[in-house]
């Protein structure tokens, strides 16, 4: 032990001091003496899935909250936190809380929920509903005095990943927009009246929410929708025209929260918000195409649900359209703020989005559990099926590409619960981002090893595919994701690199910066000098990689700066470009997010530690390997590329078609 000491590297002041003091084994924590004694799955439940997700959240130890700055929005601006790499942990106190909450719930699941049936029936049984809302499965946003149970992030990622187990992604999606999409908008934006009245009926299962965001024409475009809201007669309330669609759970919700247009323009001076008419007439004048929400009553007139419209997967969602026909709203309605709809739009979508990989996680467990076995049982010439190097690739792959979906999505949920002021929304776009990208896929590799036998109808592979296609189109889509995440890092550097940029389009104007620039341009970003040193703050079998990961992250840097200096305030146009940023984000964020977590099971000892490195460095070298392809398309050839790409795509619009003729035509 002490021989390994001396070769790890430390740094004074740096928390990897800590991490590798010497103990004596009397003073050893009993995880530290015995793998066995800190397995994962105990003997008497080597089966049991939940106790997965049970032991994972109890090795959370007891640590106070911290000020924390955000990991992407700085890493946009050349700042690296190797911080996170020790995996930040949550009070221990709040595991039994969350354990007496998730337990009975997923107990409920496993034993009264089937996916195919779901799936068959287009429908979650209405009792199972019924049970989740009065067990307090979507209360989680709010407080102890509206009957909530204060329950903190990775309680509520734990609860739903419990909920999607044995392919249950569609109840497990239902209880994410349930409990985040319907109950945010009022907790965080309602006034005291409407949290007293509304959240208490959401806590008891009395009532339940849909949100109206989506349109047919507009779709996830929240800016172009057309659903409007006028002042009614004599200023007394409002009027609502307009149809929303793939509204989730819409026949057998209570109430709905629908973000509408305003008509009407003008000023407002001198009012504040009160009960009176004026303000609300002036305030809406004033917003004239701006956007509010509102709580509308099913009962109200006016208001229609349409037929279930269900999607390719996910069919236990029950989606429809609901149209409003001047339907009457009160003023005591309004939520939030006069203009605050689009706001409140993205917030509620966006803060949690990355809980939505917890049901898509325990899918792809199962297929890969699916898969294993079936390697392990076919034979091809003479062979088993694991024996064979392309199929035992492939079975890595799925791993290590789910480790590193499971690493980030916890990881985002610690430093939410952790920090004292969290601003982590463009990290839960990273998971929502990478889930959209390696779902599909893992599906697809899994699909391979069975052959012919996946592509059967009625098997798993068909609904986990349709199920995580669909799964991977809500909120936005993946695409959405991607430019959130490159978008908003990018404003933010453009702001801190203001100068800088200046500086860069202006060379003769400055010489001096001009001279610098040219030198540090010089020196390739693979071999620019490091100043955190990754590696310091992992287990000493990661050096290596760490290395590699602060490398990538220095050509991310270079990237960034060159693009906003190319491009400046025309980057939004640049959207291949935006979506290369993003991905190396993204990739980025995993490697922090694999290697810690790998990192801090060796240390302390938990059942697979050995597994969990090796998937944590196939994670991080993948991870660095694309980072550089995507280094070398954006310096290089991509710009060629690029615009060759879109003179075809631009041919096929006009042709509304492939726009080329059969192989075998002739011209005489």
């Amino acid at each position: 032990m002490k021989m390994l000491l001396r070769s790890i590297p430390l740094r004074c002041g740096q928390a990897a001091i800590l991490r590798h003091q010497v103990r004596k084994p009397s003073a050893q924590p009993k995880r530290f003496q015995s793998n066995a004694a800190v397995g994962i799955r105990s003997e008497a439940h080597k089966n049991d899935e939940f106790e997965i997700i049970k032991e994972k959240t109890r090795q959370l130890l007891e640590k106070p909250k911290i000020d924390r700055q955000p990991f992407l929005k700085n890493l946009f601006i050349k700042k690296i936190d190797p911080q996170i790499l020790e995996f930040p942990e949550v009070p221990k106190s709040a595991f039994d809380e969350i354990m007496r909450q998730v337990e009975p719930l997923a107990a409920k699941v496993l034993k009264d929920v089937d996916a195919k049936d779901v799936d068959k029936n287009s429908e979650i049984p209405d009792e199972v509903v019924a049970e989740l809302g009065n067990s307090g499965a979507f209360v989680h946003l709010i407080p102890r005095t509206h009957y909530g149970n204060d329950m903190d992030l990775v309680g509520w990622t734990s609860l739903i990943e419990s909920l999607s187990l044995n392919g249950n992604v569609s109840l497990g999606t239902l209880a994410y927009t349930m409990g985040s999409w319907c109950t945010r908008p009022i907790s965080q934006f309602g006034t005291e009246e409407q949290k007293a009245f509304y959240l208490p009926q959401i806590a008891d299962g009395k009532a339940a929410f849909s949100f109206c965001v989506s349109e047919a024409r507009s779709g996830c475009n929240v800016a172009s929708m057309e659903t409007s809201v006028r002042m009614g007669p004599d200023n007394r309330g409002y009027i609502l025209n307009g149809k929303k669609s793939w509204v989730i759970n819409a026949e057998k919700a209570n109430y709905f929260i629908v973000i509408a247009k305003h008509e009407g323009m003008g000023q407002i001076t001198g009012l504040s918000r009160d009960t009176s008419a004026e303000y609300y007439k002036a305030a809406a004048k004033q917003q004239e195409g701006s956007m509010s929400a509102f709580i509308v009553s099913k009962k109200a007139p006016g208001v229609m649900v349409g037929d279930v419209v269900p999607f390719v997967g996910l069919k236990g969602l029950r989606v429809s359209e609901v149209i409003f026909e001047e339907t009457a709203v009160s003023l005591d309605c309004l939520l939030g703020s006069v203009g605050q709809g689009f706001d409140i739009a993205m917030k509620s979508v966006a803060a949690e989005r990355h809980v939505l990989a917890a049901a898509a996680v325990p899918l792809l467990k199962k297929l890969m559990a699916e898969t294993v076995r079936h390697a392990c049982e076919r034979k091809l010439f003479n062979r088993e099926l694991k024996e064979f190097q392309m199929i035992k690739e492939k079975l890595a792959e799925v791993a290590y590409l789910t480790y590193g979906l499971e690493s980030m999505m916890y990881l985002t949920s610690l430093l939410i619960d952790t920090t004292e002021t969290p601003e982590f929304d463009l990290e839960s776009a990273a998971v929502r981002a990478f889930l959209g990208e390696v779902g599909p896929y893992c599906v697809k590799s899994c699909m391979e090893v069975f052959g012919a036998a996946g592509l059967a109808q009625n098997t798993v592979f068909e609904q986990a595919s349709r199920d995580l296609l669909t799964l991977s189109s809500l909120d936005g889509g993946t695409d959405i994701a991607r430019l959130y995440v490159s978008l908003s890092g990018l404003q933010y550097a453009g702001a801190a690199y203001a100068k800088n940029i200046h500086e860069r389009n202006n060379p003769f104007n400055y010489p001096n910066q001009m001279v610098r620039n040219f030198m540090v341009n010089l020196v390739p970003g693979s071999k620019k000098k490091r100043k955190v040193f990754l590696e310091d703050y992992l287990h000493p079998n990661f050096q290596v990689v760490g290395q590699d990961v602060e490398l990538a992250c220095h050509l991310f840097f270079d990237c960034v700066e060159g693009l906003l200096v190319e491009y400046n305030k025309n980057m939004i146009h640049r959207q291949m470009d935006l979506r290369r940023i993003s991905e190396m984000a993204v990739l980025i964020y995993g490697s922090f997010a694999a290697l810690g977590r790998a990192s801090r099971s060796y240390c302390n000892g938990i059942k697979h530690n050995q597994q969990e490195m090796n998937l944590a460095i196939l994670f991080a070298n993948h991870a660095t390997q694309r980072i550089d392809a995507i280094h070398k398309e954006i310096s290089t050839t991509a710009f060629a590329r690029d615009g060759l790409m879109q003179t075809v795509a631009n041919h096929m619009v006009t042709q509304q078609s492939y726009g080329v003729e059969h192989p075998l035509s002739r011209v005489f």
